[in-house]
């Protein structure tokens, strides 16, 4: 097959995954994923999306070998990072989603989604004033985002619980 062929053959299969994601359909696009990476072996976006349909069946242990090969073939890429943390986190690998989004987080500073990510981590971790300093990062820039406001009174909550003391 030619490299002409063969990128127009990937970009068709990617939509296609793309609206199976869309529609929920992850078994659907997970086959079309692991077709693509037959294909071609180190496409960045098929093991990253593989392991985002993975995410979204919460198979955890499937997405973060896909995530990290993704990451290891494009390590520019903060979303790459964004999702890897977040599959660390849903998988309660808790240092290494710290770990992960602050890389991304070096890559680009601008990504909401990064440090939301990166703030519940901490706050499921217990690092609540840490949890809180992320958040206020955040808050300037989008003050219209609800996730960022619904951190805030979850942070509020648990302060105002760690300091009830019961007689």
């Amino acid at each position: 097959m030619s490299t002409t062929n063969k990128q127009e053959l990937l970009a068709q299969l990617i939509e296609k995954a793309f609206s199976y994601q869309l529609k929920n359909q992850h078994d659907a696009a997970i086959q079309i994923f692991q077709k693509m990476i037959n294909i071609e072996p180190d496409n960045s976006d098929a093991h990253h999306f593989l392991g985002v349909s993975y995410m979204e069946q919460k198979k955890f242990n499937k997405a973060i070998p896909e995530l990290e090969y993704a990451l290891k073939l494009k390590p520019e890429l903060d979303y790459y990072y964004c999702n890897l943390g977040f599959a660390y986190w849903k998988n309660n690998q808790m240092q290494q989603a710290v770990d992960c989004l602050r890389k991304g987080m070096k890559l680009n500073n601008n990504n909401k989604f990064i440090h939301i990510n990166l703030a519940q981590t901490l706050l499921d971790m217990g690092k609540i004033e840490d949890s809180l300093a992320e958040c206020r990062k955040c808050i300037d820039k989008y003050p219209d985002d609800f996730t960022l406001f619904f951190f805030l009174i979850l942070i509020e909550y648990r302060l105002c619980k760690k300091n009830i003391v019961l007689a």
